[in-house]
């Protein structure tokens, strides 16, 4: 908006009084765009408005005025210098947030005409650093970001917490306008700063103390200041001190009209790149106070003063200065001072007075420069501040005349690059000549060896060396390049002529490797033939292609002249790599190293190695390592003081009749090493510690046959920390020569078959297993039992072959018979069928499994044979004194014969209860599927068979329930009919009882715990067995199976119940539960029972037989045996039995003994009631037999 005035008259101003004249001109000036540009208190804040005048307003002027005090206050006139003119006027606000400011102003043309603006006003707000104003950064981990120009009367910007950035986003940072002393830009001390982006001026020019930097950082560590732009009057526009390690300084713009550039104190490992850096008379990049390990890279630093250098380093060590230009106008370009290690490169320095000097520091290297020059000296070494030595200066051209050393001691040493290049005359680049140069005393500068493409990596040759003003000179250089085979060729130079000589050539006239001379065979499908004896100093051939033939045509390789590790005679890491008829040979037999191999593949594949010889010192002859796979080693000769041959890490490789010897005390003739899965065929392995030894690392399924292993002093075959290897006709003889003798060791190794061994013989051991080996099988090996040893946890499987021939009683051969093999403990060792020839496949059959030292032995094994319809047949045989038996044979013939039985038995003849009827039927040859049995009884009065049922095994068991007929003294028949399932027919005769009275149960138990003792549920009624008294009395003995119980009814009155409970056909044992007790009884073992704890053994339980199928015949009988006086309980304890008698009489303490008087008169009226019926019984039965019965 425009005001207009309403003044006609033209003022001056005197003492802030507007002075009005007359004139012509009554218009008085207008104004627009009055403004303010902060509210901040205690700030400065800029005031403006936009004066112009219709005709003009040169020697008008104008008067600010504001409150901003507290009281109106006038400033002076000031005058118009243009129309329009802007005013601007700056002021400082008070202090007082929230206070309420005023100003207007006040202003004529140049004919008097006066004109002010209305009264504007401001509201003074807070402070906020980093946005708005200077001020504290105390935020911890927070980016500042600038939204307008900042200015301070003193200290902008303090950072008081770490991981602070503070981004000026281009904008300005006015400070210290009152030109105080310690008043900064920015300063910090903590850690991980970051300063960017920021234009920092320094308020006041005027003033000349030194203390107000752009940039202060003090024990600031981790910081970084980048792409600022800074300038400074008297000042450091960046200075970093005090143990502000690891800093950043980058990409900065950098100026000060007095004071260091960039200043750096104790600032170690820390970077300045890419800086432009403008000094007046003070240095511009400044390091000192151990200000090590600093890099500075790219930097353009000019010192414009006098008196000034461009780079100082002082007392700082291992400085690394690259790519930087520096010009000292009046002074040194570049100064060292006091400080180690120093690496300039690639440097421009240009000084005024010198452009380099060096005082009391040593080690320097100044290489690659680009311009180095002075107006006095171009490099000058000073005397003062202690010696300096070793300054070397690479490739840098500057006047000789220009460079000065002093002090005696000083040194400056001058170098320059050579490098050359070697060829054939057919332009072919020649790997391995040995260029070596001689200075001109004859001392050795440099040696070393072309690489495959001809050339030398580049040297350093001294062209002289400076002490205290005195050259000494190095030149003339005489150059050799040396090439196996071939005359030494030499070149002579003077480097302080020729400085660099980096394009020296030497051409020799090939030898054509593969043809006349060893070398590098990189032609793929190529077939190389030798024409003569070949040598080389290190390894002689390296095929460097995939299928290549090396035909050596029984010429002499001979190699490793020098003796050192990693040279071989033939050496190849390809595909299908072919050696033959080679002659190899180690011609350094002084040398320690055993890496130097005669015929080495590595990681090499589908290659041969065919009709070699090789002998070497102490390194492997034939050595294939590294994953080769398929690499056939084929009647080679390998013969070392090292190991023979050795296949390392290398798989699915084959050797067929060769032979390795090993001479040395640890050596072996052939070593399969960590490798897995390789066929070695017709081999012979002579070794002094092994023959052939398997092991070091784990080396798994590898197949060995018809191999031969001989040791001089330790093991012939040894197999060590290897699983499942294969050893088919293995030879393997040790000759006790002065050391522990063993044909075939096994250490640490799992699953191992040795078969059809052909000798095996050790002076002490034959078979020596150690500790920790699982299933190493030996089949068919016969040695001395005597020297086999079995260690800790050492396992071995002995087995032997077997084989049958099966016919008819005619004489035909049996296809299809079933040839079944079972160990001494019942064990099936096999079944198999017999071929149409009659025949079974080579069977193995254990004879016994040692370990710990125990050999726990399979025979005698019984083999059986069977077919249907016909009876099976069987053989027994002892196979630890037999060995292998592969000439057996059975007959089998037509099975004609019916099925037989035994242990038939029935469980109870109480009147009206269930009694369990049993029997065992077998046959010779089987019962089931198709055989069935039927069970026959008069139970009811007249005899009624039950229904068919089929056998399920062979034997078998047939129990059938049935409950007695109620009548006491009644005569009750039973017999079995059964066929076999080739209808082979049989019957028992009949089999009768005498059905007694129900024995009645009351009162207390003689046992303890009184009443009647609970029955077995309904569903276990039929493994219940309740023998009478007169059955036990003679004894009751029938088969049992595991949970079967037996009721005890003694005759003194007492009723036991005892369970079968494990049944073990393997070790022959069972156990007998009786009373919360467990006791374990063994074939044709007895237990004896003091039921009623009167030092009587009452019940004797005896086991007579324990079965295949788990069932056992026990024999149940009352005894009435007294204990002897060492097996009776001492007093106190229980005897056996006590504590679960059931009294059925009810009998108690002192009745005892008139009791058991009533219990004899009643047996015996039963017994004459029995005989007075004998004779019909008699003739009942006779009647019975002749009943048919069909079944």
């Amino acid at each position: 908006m425009t005001y207009d005035g309403d003044s006609a008259s033209s003022f001056s101003s005197t003492n802030n009084t507007l002075v009005v004249s007359s004139g012509a001109d009554t218009t008085p000036p207008r104004y627009n765009s009055v403004s303010h540009n902060s509210t901040l208190a205690n700030n400065i804040a800029l005031f403006s408005v936009n004066v112009f005048d219709e005709t003009a307003l040169v020697n008008g002027g104008f008067i600010f005025s504001t409150n901003n005090s507290g009281i109106w206050v006038n400033d002076s006139f000031v005058l118009f210098t243009s129309n329009p003119s802007w005013a601007n006027v700056t002021k400082i606000l008070n202090s007082n947030v929230g206070s309420v400011v005023g100003y207007r102003w006040y202003f004529n043309d140049s004919t008097g005409n006066i004109n002010s603006t209305g009264i504007y006003t401001l509201t003074t707000t807070d402070l906020i650093p980093g946005g708005l104003q200077c001020g504290e950064l105390n935020s911890a981990n927070t980016v500042y970001t600038l939204t307008q120009n900042v200015s301070s009367i003193g200290t902008c910007f303090t950072i008081t917490q770490p991981n602070i950035t503070l981004d000026c986003a281009g904008y300005w940072i006015n400070y210290s306008i009152n030109g105080s002393n310690n008043t900064y830009g920015v300063y910090s001390n903590q850690f991980n700063t970051t300063i960017k982006n920021c234009n920092i001026v320094e308020g006041n020019f005027s003033n000349p103390v030194n203390n107000k930097h752009g940039i202060y950082l003090y024990e600031a560590g981790n910081s970084t200041i980048f792409n600022n732009y800074i300038n400074i009057q008297s000042s450091h526009p960046i200075d970093v001190r005090h143990s502000s390690i690891y800093i950043n300084i980058t990409k900065n713009t950098v100026i000060s009209n007095s004071g260091p550039v960039v200043y750096l104190a104790g600032s170690k490992n820390s970077i300045i790149e890419n800086n432009t850096v403008i000094a007046n008379g003070s240095a511009g990049l400044y390091l000192l106070s151990s200000s090590d390990n600093c890099t500075l890279i790219n930097n353009n630093v000019s010192n414009i003063g006098e008196g000034g250098d461009g780079v100082y380093i002082v007392n700082s060590n291992d400085v690394f200065v690259v790519n930087n230009t520096v010009t000292g106008k009046y002074a040194r370009a570049v100064n060292l001072y006091r400080s180690l290690n120093t690496v300039v490169l690639n440097q421009v320095a240009y000084g005024g007075d010198d452009g380099l000097e060096i005082w009391g520091s040593n080690n320097s290297i100044i290489k690659d420069c680009i311009n180095l020059s002075g107006n006095v000296d171009d490099v000058f070494i000073s005397s003062s501040y202690g010696l300096s030595v070793n300054n070397t200066f690479i490739n840098c051209s500057y006047d000789i005349n220009k460079e000065t050393v002093n002090g005696e001691e000083n040194e400056l040493i001058r170098k320059w690059y050579y490098q050359a290049y070697t060829n054939y005359s057919n332009g072919t680049a020649v790997a391995g000549v040995n260029i070596s140069a001689y200075n001109t005393t004859g001392d050795i500068q440099f040696t070393t060896l072309t690489n495959p493409s001809g050339l030398i990596n580049r040297q350093e040759v001294t062209e002289y060396v400076n002490r205290g003003g005195t050259r000494s000179y190095y030149n003339n250089y005489t150059i050799n390049a040396t090439l196996f085979g071939h005359e030494t060729e030499s070149n002579i130079f003077n480097f302080t002529t020729t400085q660099n000589k980096v394009n020296d050539v030497f051409t020799f006239n090939p030898l054509v490797p593969g043809e006349n001379a060893c070398g590098v065979l990189d032609s793929p499908n190529t077939v190389y033939t030798l024409t003569r004896n070949v040598l080389s100093q290190g390894t002689c051939f390296t095929i460097a292609a995939d299928n290549i033939t090396l035909d050596c045509n029984a010429a002499w390789i001979n190699y490793s002249i020098n003796g050192e590790n990693g040279t071989y005679g033939i050496y190849s890491d390809r595909f299908n790599t072919t050696i033959k008829s080679c002659k190899v040979i180690d011609m350094n037999h002084t040398s320690p190293n055993n890496e130097r191999y005669g015929v080495y593949f590595s990681g090499a594949s589908n290659g041969n190695i065919e009709y070699v010889y090789v002998n070497t010192t102490n390194s492997q002859a034939i050595f294939v390592s590294s994953n080769s796979t398929n690499i056939n080693l084929i009647n080679n000769d390998a013969e070392s003081l090292n190991h023979g041959i050795e296949l390392r890490g290398s798989s699915k490789n084959n050797l067929i009749n060769n032979t390795g010897i090993g001479l040395m005390s640890l050596s072996a003739g052939i070593v399969i090493n960590g490798s897995n899965e390789n066929t070695l065929i017709n081999n012979t392995g002579i070794g002094n510690y092994s023959g052939i030894l398997l092991g070091d690392k784990s080396s798994n399924n590898n197949i060995l046959i018809n191999n031969t292993a001989t040791s001089n002093f330790s093991t012939a075959l040894l197999i060590s920390y290897s699983n499942n290897n294969y050893f088919i006709s293995q030879n393997a003889t040790s000759y006790n020569l002065g050391g522990d003798s063993v044909a075939i060791r096994i250490s640490n190794s799992n699953n191992s078959l040795i078969k059809d061994c052909l000798s095996i013989s050790g002076e002490d051991y034959d078979v020596y297993i150690g500790d920790n080996n699982v299933n190493n099988t030996f089949l068919n090996c016969s040695y001395d039992i005597n020297k086999e040893y079995l260690g800790i946890r050492g396992n071995l499987i002995r087995k032997w072959y077997y084989q049958t021939y099966v016919n008819y009683t005619n004489g035909t051969a049996v296809a299809g018979a079933n040839i079944t093999a079972y160990n001494k403990a019942g064990q099936i060792q096999f079944t198999h069928l017999t071929d149409s020839l009659g025949y079974i496949p080579l069977k193995e059959l254990t004879d016994y499994i040692g370990y710990n030292g125990i050999r726990n032995y399979y025979s005698n094994y019984s083999i059986n044979a069977s077919k249907w319809l016909y009876n099976m047949e069987s053989n027994v045989f002892n196979f630890t004194t037999k060995g292998n038996f592969v000439e057996d044979f059975l007959t089998l013939e037509l099975d004609t014969f019916p099925p037989s039985y035994g242990y038939v038995g029935h469980s109870s003849t109480t009147a009206g209860q269930k009694s369990k009827f049993s029997i065992k039927f077998t046959d010779r040859g089987a019962l089931h599927p198709y055989g069935v049995y039927i069970f026959s009884t008069n139970n009811t009065g007249t005899w009624e068979n039950d229904s068919a049922v089929n056998f399920t095994s062979t034997p078998s068991w047939a129990n059938v329930s049935v409950t007695l007929n109620s009548t006491v003294g009644d005569v009750v028949g039973y017999r079995w009919y059964f066929s076999d399932s080739f209808g082979n027919m049989n019957m028992t005769p009949i089999y009768k009882l005498v059905t007694e009275e129900k024995e009645e149960s009351g009162g207390e138990g003689t046992g303890g715990g009184g009443g009647k003792k609970e029955t077995p549920s309904q569903e276990n009624e039929d493994s219940l067995y309740r023998p009478s008294y007169e059955v036990l009395q003679r004894g009751y003995e029938t088969y049992f199976r595991k949970g079967d119980i037996v009721q005890i009814n003694l005759s003194k009155n007492g009723t036991y119940l005892f369970e079968i409970g494990d049944i073990n056909r393997f070790t022959k044992n069972l156990t007998i539960l009786f009373n919360s007790g467990k006791y374990p009884v063994g074939l044709n073992e007895s237990l004896k029972f003091d039921l009623n704890n009167d030092s009587f053994y009452d019940l004797q339980i005896s086991v007579r037989d324990i079965t295949a199928s788990n069932s056992s015949r026990i024999n149940f009988k009352e005894i009435n045996e007294e204990i002897p006086a060492s097996n009776k309980p001492a007093l106190n304890q229980t005897s056996l039995g006590n504590k679960s008698t059931i009294n059925i009489f009810g009998i108690n303490g002192e009745e005892k003994e008139s009791k058991s008087v009533v219990y004899f008169v009643f047996v015996g009226i039963i017994v004459l009631a029995l005989i007075l019926v004998a004779c019909a019984i008699f003739f009942r039965f006779r009647k019975a037999k002749e009943t048919s019965v069909n079944l």
